[in-house]
């Protein structure tokens, strides 16, 4: 039975694009990873490399 539902769900969340509900087009699966929040972005510290400059001149 789970080999089955495998296939199905399959079928589901990767096969035909959807039109309602937000869907614009895209498929399940889709949806689901855009909708996912991106890693957060590192900064960098300019004033220790400012530093590190000055002090090497």
């Amino acid at each position: 039975m789970q080999a089955v539902l495998d296939i199905c769900l399959e079928g589901y969340n990767q096969g035909r694009p959807r039109q309602g509900g937000g869907m614009n087009g895209r498929i399940p699966a889709v949806a689901f990873i855009e909708g996912l929040p991106s890693p957060p972005q590192q900064k960098q510290d300019n004033r220790a490399e400012g530093r590190t400059a000055k002090q090497a001149a």
